[in-house]
C-alpha cells in the first residue's frame, strides 16, 4: 500500500511439512545376514509413505551409494542388489533410507550382505588317487569312506543349495547323509582297475568343490595258481 492508499494484494501459497516420512522393508528378512553368490542377486521389496511427497529411497552398501529407487504410485518401492555390487567374502552394511521432498529422512535398521565366493572345504581320510582296495576292506560287501566338509565362515552347509555327493566312474551323483563337518558313505564297488570315485560338495550359495579319485583298483578276488 502506497501513502494515497493504492494497495496491492498478492496470494502466496507454500507447504509446511514437518514429518519424516514412513518407510518398511517386506523382504527378504534381514534377521540375519544375507548370503549371495558372485553371479547372485537380493531383491529388495518394501513400502514408503509420506504426507507431502517422496524424492526418493537411497540405498547404501557400505561406502557406495546406488542409483536413487523411485517409489511407485502404490507406495511401493523396489531394488536389486547384484554380486557384482559387493565387495567378495566380507559382510557388507546395508543403509536404507527415504527422503521426502522437504529433504526429511527416514533409515531402516541397517543388515548385512555377503557374497561368498570361496569353495566350501572338502577332505577324504582314507582314500586316495591310486589307493587300493580288497576285500579286506569291505564290510558286509562295502567299502565305508570317511571325510569332512565345512565352510570355512562363509554361507554354510545348510540350506536348498547345500549338499555332498558322490559317484562311481560315470555313474549319477548320489547324496552323502550328513548333519555334520564329519560324514561317512558305505559304497558298493565292482571288481576292476583304473576306477574313479567322484565328490563334489556344495554351499549353500552354490560354489562347488569336487575332489576326483583316480586310477582306484578294486581286488576282490583271490589269485588263481
Amino acid at each position: 500500500e502506497d501513502e494515497l492508499g493504492n494497495a496491492t494484494t498478492e496470494k502466496i501459497t507454500f507447504t509446511v511439512d514437518t514429518k519424516a516420512p514412513e518407510i518398511s522393508l517386506k523382504t527378504p528378512d534381514t534377521t540375519g545376514t544375507i548370503y549371495i553368490s558372485s553371479n547372485g542377486t537380493v531383491t529388495l521389496r518394501g513400502e514408503a509413505r509420506d504426507a507431502i511427497g517422496f524424492k526418493h529411497v537411497e540405498i547404501k552398501l557400505g561406502t557406495k551409494t546406488l542409483e536413487p529407487v523411485k517409489i511407485d504410485s502404490e507406495e511401493t518401492w523396489t531394488c536389486t542388489i547384484a554380486g557384482s555390487d559387493l565387495a567378495s567374502d566380507v559382510s557388507t552394511n546395508v543403509i536404507i533410507t527415504a527422503i521426502d521432498d522437504a529433504g526429511h529422512t527416514s533409515s531402516l535398521p541397517v543388515f548385512n550382505v555377503y557374497k561368498d565366493t570361496k569353495k566350501p572345504d572338502l577332505v577324504l581320510k582314507n582314500i586316495d588317487n591310486g589307493t587300493i582296495i580288497t576285500e579286506q576292506d569291505l564290510k558286509d560287501g562295502k567299502f565305508t569312506i570317511k571325510g569332512s566338509w565345512n565352510d570355512n565362515g562363509g554361507s554354510g552347509l545348510s540350506g536348498d543349495l547345500s549338499k555332498l555327493e558322490y559317484k562311481l566312474n560315470s555313474g549319477d551323483w548320489t547324496p552323502i547323509s550328513t548333519t555334520n563337518s564329519e560324514w561317512s558313505q558305505e559304497i558298493t564297488l565292482t571288481e576292476g582297475k583304473g576306477q574313479t570315485i567322484s565328490f563334489k560338495a556344495t554351499d549353500a550359495v552354490g560354489n562347488e568343490q569336487t575332489r576326483d579319485l583316480k586310477e582306484i583298483l578294486i581286488d576282490l578276488s583271490l589269485p588263481t595258481i
